[in-house]
């Protein structure tokens, strides 16, 4: 991994606006993962193959803000329907305004039906926009595919891993949504104490009725500290 990579350490917002974090760490993914994608593809092109990487549309590691987000959604990679496909990439000014850009008022209607979905407990107590601002989800395979392939070993994973790592020291609450295993392939991660784990790895809805009501409130909690401390409260 880079020495400079963009995440080193927690990034105010006056050092690093967030779309250039993301976009340095997106290059550093690209530049990692290419050669091992097109080898991989070559045996995975024939009749829709479900593990095949729309390298086209390129990485997308996290969404929301990353550095400074209450709430880090752990999960496996995006998807690569039409659900996901315009807003893969978000521009600058969307970025800036929403972190969380699927629930902005412009975002693509479908992506954001299925955020909107997943968050609505959520939304329904602290707004979207609030919401946007405290949460971040980040991929362990940032790569978009119809169905995660957990044998995948491609270069960038140990970079996906560290970009977690170096968030714990802010002490954020971690929720495993999917690939717990995989995760805790990094002895930092599995040994952080501040996280919850998803009984139900098929199911990505943060609310009550999936994470149960004791880790669903823990979820809350974290969230309304945060925004006592900033001014989107």
């Amino acid at each position: 991994m880079s020495s400079a990579s963009p995440f080193d350490g927690v990034q105010p917002r006056e050092e690093a606006s967030l779309s250039l974090v993301r976009n340095g760490l997106c290059k550093e993914i690209d530049d990692l993962d290419n050669r091992f994608i097109t080898e991989y593809n070559k045996r995975r092109q024939k009749d829709g193959h479900p593990h095949f990487i729309h390298y086209d549309l390129g990485p997308c590691p996290f969404e929301g803000d990353l550095r400074s987000a209450p709430v880090l959604l752990l999960l496996a990679n995006p998807c690569s329907n039409d659900v996901c496909r315009d807003d893969h990439c978000p521009n600058d000014a969307l970025l800036e305004s929403w972190p969380l850009w699927a629930l902005g008022a412009n975002a693509n209607i479908k992506l954001k039906k299925w955020w909107g979905n997943r968050l609505r407990e959520l939304i329904n107590r602290f707004g979207a926009r609030a919401v946007s601002r405290s949460i971040a989800a980040i991929q362990l395979f940032p790569w978009a595919s119809s169905k995660f392939d957990p044998t995948v070993s491609n270069p960038s994973r140990e970079l996906m891993l560290q970009t977690v790592e170096r968030q714990l020291i802010r002490r954020p609450l971690l929720v495993v949504m999917r690939s717990r295993k995989l995760w805790h392939k990094s002895a930092a991660i599995a040994e952080y104490e501040n996280q919850i784990q998803n009984g139900n790895p098929l199911c990505s809805y943060v609310s009550s009725g999936n994470l149960g009501t004791v880790h669903f409130e823990a979820v809350v909690a974290a969230i309304a500290k945060h925004l006592t401390k900033t001014r989107f409260a």
